[in-house]
C-alpha cells in the first residue's frame, strides 16, 4: 500500500485516489493533501495570469512608443516633401521668369 503521508509538496500524481483507506485520518490527511495542492496550483496560475499582464502591458508600451515614433519619421518626412515642393515650385518660377527676361 502507498504511503499516505505525502508531503505538502507532493504532487496529484503522488497521491493514489484508489489505495485502500485504512482509517478516516488517512482520508482526512489525503485530502489536506488535495486541498493543498489545489492552493498551490491556484497560486501558481494566478502568478503566472499576473505574469503575463505584465508583459502584455510592456509589449503595449513597447508598440506605442514604435509608433509614436514611427509618427514622427513621417511627420518630418512629409516636412521634407513639403520643403522640396516649394523649393520645386521656386525653381521653375524662376525658369520661366529666365525665359521671359531671355526672350525680351
Amino acid at each position: 500500500m502507498m504511503n499516505m503521508l505525502q508531503t505538502e509538496n507532493s504532487s496529484v500524481e503522488d497521491i493514489n485516489p484508489c489505495s485502500q483507506v485504512s482509517s478516516v485520518d488517512d482520508l482526512q490527511r489525503q485530502l489536506r493533501l488535495w486541498r493543498s495542492r489545489a492552493f498551490q496550483l491556484h497560486d501558481e496560475k494566478k502568478k503566472q495570469e499576473e505574469s503575463n499582464e505584465e508583459k502584455l502591458a510592456g509589449t503595449k508600451r513597447k508598440l506605442d512608443e514604435m509608433r509614436e515614433n514611427h509618427e514622427a519619421e513621417l511627420e518630418q518626412k512629409q516636412n521634407e516633401v513639403d520643403s522640396l515642393k516649394k523649393v520645386s515650385m521656386d525653381t521653375k518660377r524662376s525658369v520661366r521668369t529666365c525665359k521671359i527676361n531671355s526672350s525680351n
